[in-house]
């Protein structure tokens, strides 16, 4: 943990492999014991995480389909067992978002309904346990998710608004809780994305405002985490692309600049953290559109050189990241545009 921590994949790798054996060997030699049999599915479970980091989606399914067919054992031997039913839920939301990357929507759903049905059970078995509250709440968010991508934003607004109740009951009980706060932030900002779609962009103007006082507040509060730091870059983004939509650029230049300042400081803190990389060339692309459209032609290709520069970078470091490549496609054939405009 301490080297996925640290950003060592490969050590993490050795770690795991090395501690999946072990538990392999004790779960073989002991079948009937349900604390080895999970032991065993933790191992799945981290090796999955690693696999997901290294962007290799399909040796992690394997891993955390091993670890459901565990989960799906021990629940069935146990029924009552609300841990091993919590679990069980766990494993369906991992392979639900694994098939979401994978552009799979119909199967990521079918995950994410079957951990729904076990979540809404166990929190209305125990309605004062925030913790199963909010493993509902995290149902609702990836139901709400695949809704929105399949272009049901009916649906996705019930998902996002059941959520937000409850993430909001939770914040109220526990206002200290930066967890809490952070995880009504992120359902401002998801119900402010449907508003967007929809073309209300005065709702997802409020929205998203109070998605950035919570992210503002946090990150003065803990001004070292760079979660906190990036979740406020977020919000202003967000608001950014709202001015930017209500033809409003001087407002959205000045949103935008913010969160670029945030991501160069992140950026040149862990110069290798390819997500910190993408985010700062993402603010670097949106300022330079936005010096498109105001026919800012050189602060525009300033912009789009600097973004550039960084999509080969990441392209250089991960040469089969297929994204990474169309990036640079894509950004150089923006810069041979501007260049030819100022000819």
């Amino acid at each position: 943990d301490v080297s996925v921590l640290a950003g060592d994949l490969k050590a993490a790798r050795v770690y795991f492999e090395d501690g999946l054996r072990i538990r392999r060997q004790l779960a073989e030699a002991d079948p009937t014991s349900a604390d080895k049999q999970r032991d065993l599915s933790i191992s799945y479970n981290r090796l999955g995480d690693v696999n997901v980091s290294e962007g290799d989606l399909k040796a992690a399914r394997d891993f955390f389909e091993d670890g459901l067919r565990i989960s799906c054992q021990l629940a069935e031997a146990d029924p009552t067992s609300a841990q091993k039913q919590r679990d069980l839920s766990t494993w369906h939301e991992r392979l639900g978002n694994i098939s979401v990357s994978s552009g799979d929507l119909k199967a990521a759903r079918v995950y994410f309904e079957d951990g729904l049905r076990i979540r809404l059970q166990l929190a209305e078995d125990d309605p004062t346990s925030a913790d199963k509250q909010r493993d509902l709440s995290i149902s609702y968010i990836s139901l709400g998710a695949v809704s929105k991508a399949e272009g049901d934003l009916q649906a996705a607004r019930v998902y996002f608004e059941d959520g937000l109740r409850i993430s909001r009951q939770l914040a109220e009980a526990d206002p200290p809780s930066a967890v809490k706060q952070r995880d009504l932030s992120i359902w401002y900002s998801k119900l402010g994305d449907v508003s967007m779609v929809e073309g209300d962009l005065q709702a997802a103007r409020v929205y998203f405002e109070d998605g950035l006082r919570i992210s503002r507040q946090l990150a003065e509060a803990d001004p070292t985490s760079a979660v906190k730091q990036r979740d406020l870059s977020v919000s202003y983004d967000r608001l950014g692309a709202v001015s930017e939509s209500e033809g409003d650029l001087q407002a959205a230049r000045v949103y935008f600049e913010k969160g670029l300042r945030i991501r160069r400081q992140l950026a040149e803190a862990d110069p290798t953290s390819a997500q910190k990389q993408r985010d700062l060339s993402g603010s670097l692309t949106k300022l330079a559109k936005l010096s498109m459209e105001e026919e800012d032609w050189h602060t525009a290709l300033v912009f789009m050189e600097q973004s550039l520069a960084i999509y080969e970078k990441l392209a250089c470091m991960d040469p089969l990241n297929q994204t990474w490549q169309n990036n640079v496609q894509v950004s150089r054939r923006v810069v041979e545009l501007i260049q030819d405009i100022l000819r």
